[in-house]
């Protein structure tokens, strides 16, 4: 069964086997070993570094900061305009 990209399921599924509390980094490297889709990954590296993660609810929490900051960077940039004299 395929899980909608913005489910809770694929990063439990990614995540499975992550020790609690754990880094940024640690849910990076775990996902990394489960094979997680490129997508899913590009979400966990890019939810706030600033703690550790002390369940997975608190993971599911980070996961819309993540995938703004995908957003975000796929964006292209908007041209700046001169101001006319």
């Amino acid at each position: 069964m395929k899980h909608a990209e913005g489910s809770n399921a694929i990063y439990a599924k990614a995540l499975e086997g992550i020790k609690f509390p754990a880094t940024r980094d640690q849910l990076v490297e775990q996902a990394t070993k489960n094979g997680a889709a490129p997508n899913v990954l590009e979400v966990i590296k890019n939810m706030p570094n600033d703690g550790e993660y002390q369940i997975m609810p608190d993971v599911f929490m980070n996961t819309r900061e993540g995938k703004d900051a995908v957003a975000a960077q796929k964006q292209p940039a908007k041209p700046t305009q001169a101001k006319a004299k």
